[in-house]
């Protein structure tokens, strides 16, 4: 057994020495009148992308940008989104991604404990002026693209070691925690991605992730630095299954990359609304939640030739770090296998004393390898905690708190949570955090808050609340 999971971590190849953001920009250099974003209204090629992101990135170190400083990017799925994460990126900062959608209370806490300066947002946004007082907001829209110099200029490389983006997820103590995440891990799994699956300039892949979901890492780095387009949905329509056909339909989307939910919802309306003519998508990209075991083969049904690829990890490893091409499946088995590691990448399962356990046997799950986060944003005992050290090889792992086994054949079977984190569309959620701001409320005595299945649009969340006295 050892032998045979030692044959399926040895994942080595070489790591990427690039930042982050720089085979894109080696793209633009290359192909600049090629289409780099599309979107129901507007068109950029790779040479107004950069044109616009080197504008922003000057503005970003004239006005005193430090190197790996978080810059917040709050603006709806637009253009606006994709310049205002490489304007950051070329002017050396780290981007951090705040969801318009979110209560205000935690939009600011984000920004506060990360201790952010500039927020990058869109004009329109209706309540920009609810900002908190210490930041300084720049709208993305209204920066002139013609002031743009050399790609990069102004800011001095950084280390790919370094920090590249931090993504807030919920946490158990009732409080966001930032995933800093360095330059060379995430294009580690980018560019392995790309690799295994053959991405080129002739691809188009659909971005519908929200820029704090991880996913939407891969969009934004993977086609383009190969030279493929980017296809985006409007922001008011980024969950409408219709939208995304339509979109599929008239830009030739070749890759979709989504939560098996997202998926589902596609199928569902391909299903009522056949599509003409022959299908462009290629390539489907799932991960984030369960994937029912009968969905692949309704989207193959769906779209004749559509390679299905379960892919598995969480933010703290870099996007992915496991993957399982999925060929016929069993429908008999409570769940498709989480798969092999990915290039650079290892996956264990260990007990609470980080020893491997036997076949069959459940476990923890350990991400190890490239792709590993550099931690928590100012949380250095959260950091310690869930970042331990292999006590037999000195690796630095990620505990999961996912549960697994081990299969015959060394690959891993997926077997949930061990604690009260949920999934819901993707996110991570943990109950304690909504739980505390239900309680936080000035009416309520006490909550819980539970995980509703039941309705027929996808799990949701309950609160049970006790009111406050009130005299």
């Amino acid at each position: 057994q050892a032998a045979r999971r030692d044959a399926v971590n040895a994942t080595g190849g070489p790591l990427p020495d690039a930042l982050l953001h720089e085979p894109v920009l080696a793209q633009a250099r290359t192909t600049p009148d090629a289409i780099a974003v599309r979107t129901p209204g507007l068109t950029l090629t790779y040479r107004q992308l950069v044109a616009r992101a080197s504008a922003l990135a000057q503005e970003l170190t004239a006005s005193g940008l430090r190197s790996g400083e978080p810059v917040a990017i709050w603006a709806d799925k637009g253009w606006e989104q994709v310049v205002a994460v490489f304007g950051t990126l070329m002017a050396g900062g780290a981007y951090l991604p705040v969801d318009t959608a979110q209560p205000p209370a935690r939009r600011d806490t984000i920004i506060a404990d990360a201790g952010v300066r500039t927020v990058l947002t869109q004009s329109w946004l209706a309540d920009i002026d609810d900002l908190p007082a210490s930041v300084t907001a720049l709208a993305v829209d209204l920066l002139p693209e013609d002031t743009a110099t050399a790609p990069g200029s102004g800011a001095p490389r950084r280390d790919p070691d370094e920090l590249a983006y931090i993504i807030y997820t919920s946490g158990s103590t009732g409080t966001p925690k930032g995933v800093m995440i360095s330059h060379r891990a995430a294009l580690n799994t980018v560019e392995d991605i790309n690799r295994r699956h053959s991405v080129t300039d002739r691809d188009r892949v659909l971005g519908i992730a929200g820029l704090g979901f991880d996913l939407s890492v891969y969009d934004l780095f993977g086609p383009l630095a190969v030279g493929a387009t980017l296809v985006l949905p409007q922001a008011d329509r980024r969950g409408d299954p219709s939208h995304w056909a339509e979109l599929v339909r008239d830009f030739g989307v070749t890759v979709w990359n989504s939560v098996p939910g997202q998926l589902h919802m596609l199928c569902d309306w391909l299903r009522s609304e056949p599509p003409t003519g022959d299908a462009s998508l290629r390539l489907a990209l799932i991960s984030g939640d369960w994937i029912p075991v009968t969905l692949p083969d309704q989207a193959r049904e769906l779209l004749p030739g559509l390679e299905v690829v379960s892919l598995g990890g969480a933010t703290e490893g870099s996007i992915w770090s496991i993957a399982h091409p999925v060929g016929e499946v069993d429908t008999t088995r409570p769940s498709i296998p989480y798969g092999t590691p990915l290039t650079n990448q290892t996956f264990a399962v260990l007990d609470r004393h980080l020893r491997p356990r036997p076949e069959w046997v459940p476990g923890e799950l350990y991400i190890g390898g490239a792709g590993v986060a550099l931690g928590y944003f100012g949380d250095e005992r959260r950091t310690a905690e869930r970042f331990p050290t292999d006590p037999v090889t000195g690796e630095r792992l990620y505990r999961t708190g996912d549960l697994g086994r081990y299969l015959p054949d060394g690959t891993i079977e997926f077997l949930g949570r061990e604690d009260a984190q949920i999934k819901i569309r993707g996110y991570r959620v943990e109950l304690a955090e909504v739980e505390a701001a239900v309680q936080a409320h000035p009416d309520v005595a006490a909550g819980a808050v539970v995980v509703d299945d039941s309705t027929s649009g996808g799990r949701r969340l309950a609160a049970f609340v006790e009111t406050a006295r009130r005299d």
